[in-house]
């Protein structure tokens, strides 16, 4: 059996958990290899096309939404958990 799996660091003792109970009993060989973000970011079509149209917005300075540095740290502040 071939299984991919793609995690962030931070997830890797769920994920060794996970690995110890679906291949009880059996050897496994483990290949880690750095993912390119830009081909993770387009590898979903709706993500794709979302940067895209980001893109072509920043290039015709269309949708532009300019904050000022308090606009910001309020923002900020909000997003904070």
């Amino acid at each position: 059996m071939t299984a991919t799996y793609q995690i962030q660091p931070h997830e890797l003792n769920q994920f060794i958990d996970s690995l110890r109970k679906s291949f009880r009993g059996s050897s496994l060989k483990i290949i880690v290899e750095e993912m390119d973000e830009t081909t993770y970011l387009l590898s979903d079509s709706t993500r794709a096309n979302r940067l895209e149209k980001a893109i072509k917005n920043v290039r015709s300075n269309a949708n532009i939404k300019t904050l000022t540095f308090e606009e910001l740290d309020e923002l900020e502040k909000r997003a904070t958990i």
